[in-house]
């Protein structure tokens, strides 16, 4: 008989039970709820671009959008909006592009951002070098990069990496003070500054 040794559970239920699988995977979410939450402010913030005002439409005309009084049928804009300029942020007005970056756990990542086609436009342009979708069909159209998810990902790199450090380091096991998705409250045991990024434990 051979020298040997055997054990009655599979290497990953071992690994499961050291809780580094639950230490990994509460780290991924505190880092994707961290990165929501930069990006959802870089998407909240005014623009500096062009004011459009109360009563006007928009339509597309030889390739361009351009504004238009509104009609009895159509009265157009019931506010004012104050646009982005190029290079900055997308600014809000229906709020539809914040709204919808979300955190999604999979197996074994977690994967942040928008199922909204005109989020690529907006990050990359349209019609201008390095731009990730196709060209408009509209010969004279033309949008310069509004970066946000650039921005969102450096922002955030900070807060995502102290999340991660403090999930390993704890096992896994401080979640008692999770926030819903997007309360980037992701770990109770973490002070924060004033900006919600983590600075370090409490009490410690």
């Amino acid at each position: 008989m051979k020298a040997g040794w055997s054990m009655g559970a599979r290497p990953s239920d071992i690994i499961a039970s050291m809780g580094i699988l639950a230490a990994r995977n509460a780290g991924l979410k505190g880092a994707g709820i961290e990165l929501q939450g930069e990006w959802k402010d870089i998407l909240n913030q005014p623009g500096s671009g062009k004011v459009y005002p109360t009563g006007i439409s928009f339509i597309t005309k030889n390739g361009r959008v351009i504004a238009v009084p509104g009609t009895p049928e159509h009265p157009g804009r019931t506010s004012t909006h104050t646009a982005s300029a190029a290079g900055e942020a997308p600014a809000p007005d229906t709020h539809e592009l914040g709204q919808s970056i979300a955190v999604v756990e999979m197996a074994d990542r977690v994967r942040v951002g928008t199922g909204l086609r005109k989020g690529l436009a907006l990050e990359y342009g349209v019609n201008v070098a390095g731009s990730r979708t196709g060209p408009h069909p509209g010969k004279n159209y033309v949008l310069q990069p509004r970066p946000h998810a650039r921005p969102a990902g450096k922002a955030a790199k900070d807060g995502m990496t102290r999340a991660v450090k403090f999930a390993l380091g704890s096992g896994g096991k401080s979640l008692g003070g999770m926030g819903g998705m997007g309360s980037r409250r992701p770990f109770g045991g973490m002070e924060r500054d004033a900006k919600g990024r983590f600075i370090g434990r409490k009490g410690g």
